[in-house]
């Protein structure tokens, strides 16, 4: 895997050990010459270390492994971890000497790529190694949804947030789409523990949040099926000749967020074709219906009707055809009047 997929993030902040007494001047090492920091990446693992010189150490507050975006399980060692009371940050994690983090990764893509009406959607296993950054305490945990670019992809709940949740136990990522809502939305997130409830103070309260991490939802287009309303059944006398009716109505590509063209497709059943000397046709900007039934026929038929849009060549499943309905046409018999030749031989 290409290295530069990697990304750690280690929030620490830098101290200096005095002796006991009042301050006397020592000489402060730059963070860099303090810290000597190194990395490799060996197979599917990440080694992080941190050599730390004499008289500083390291205040832990989180430890943060990221591969493609995604959050890493990882493991720290240290010869010399100290828990101390500290005049400002209270109960706290320090390291001297070493510091060793290490991390297993695989190709990993923390972005959703869904098609449109895929309605309720759980992503399992979405996020991983969920902890709470205190070995020494058992905290409460829970994803904050920080901010949503686009709400309008997601229905809503009874507060008007955006449907979207992850489970601080299993990591599992669920949401919601609104109806033929397609396109993308980048949702920030955060995990957050309580022990900025329990143990607040100005100088601590805002280690109870994690870093904030942003991931895209992908909503992808699909072509919906056209719809029209369909008319009454249609009645005439043999030998009307052309005849017209308004039949179809509401016509739609069943895209809002496209302009498509769409036409009728008509299909005379059971071979009754040779009923007509025009088949039947339907305009699909007015509904109009039009036909031309051949002379001295007569009696039922039925026609099988369909919308269609040029949305063919969207990506699967792709649904350019409405639902078929029947049109139901009816020749009414007449009575001809009857006819006879004379020889004139």
């Amino acid at each position: 895997m290409n290295s530069r997929v990697l990304l750690y993030a280690f929030v620490f902040l830098p101290g200096l050990i005095f002796a006991g007494g009042p301050f006397i001047d020592k000489k402060i090492l730059d963070v860099d010459e303090a810290f000597i920091f190194k990395s490799s990446i060996v197979e599917n693992k990440i080694l992080i270390s941190w050599k730390i010189k004499p008289g500083h150490y390291l205040y832990k507050k989180s430890i943060l492994i990221q591969a493609g975006d995604k959050i890493l399980k990882h493991n720290y060692r240290s010869k010399n971890e100290l828990k101390i009371s500290d005049e400002f940050f209270g109960e706290s994690i320090i390291f001297k000497d070493n510091l060793e983090v290490d991390a297993e990764f695989s190709n990993v893509n923390p972005n959703i790529s869904v098609q449109e009406n895929a309605g309720y959607v759980t992503e399992f296993d979405w996020a991983t190694a969920i902890d709470d950054g205190d070995a020494e305490v058992n905290q409460v945990l829970d994803f904050v949804i920080q901010s949503v670019s686009n709400e309008d992809l997601f229905n809503k709940d009874a507060m008007g947030n955006c449907i979207i949740e992850i489970d601080d136990a299993t990591g599992d990522l669920s949401f919601e789409l609104a109806e033929d809502a397609n396109g993308s939305a980048d949702v920030t997130i955060a995990l957050q523990d309580n022990g900025g409830i329990d143990n607040w103070s100005e100088d601590i309260s805002e280690f109870d949040t994690s870093e904030s991490f942003v991931f895209t939802i992908d909503v992808e287009a699909v072509n919906n099926p056209p719809t029209f309303d369909k008319g009454d059944d249609i009645t005439i006398d043999e030998d009307d000749g052309t005849v017209n009716f308004p039949w179809a109505t509401n016509m739609d590509d069943g895209d809002p967020e496209l302009d498509q063209l769409y036409q009728f497709v008509t299909e005379v059943l059971n071979e009754a074709d040779t009923m007509f000397t025009d088949l039947p046709i339907i305009d699909a900007d007015t509904g109009l219906l039009s036909f031309t039934a051949a002379e001295n026929m007569n009696g039922e038929i039925f026609v099988k009707v369909e919308l269609d849009d040029n949305g063919s060549n969207n990506p699967a499943p792709n649904y350019d055809i409405s639902e078929p309905e029947t049109l139901r046409i009816f020749i009414n018999p007449i009575n001809d009047a009857p006819t006879f030749s004379i020889d004139a031989d």
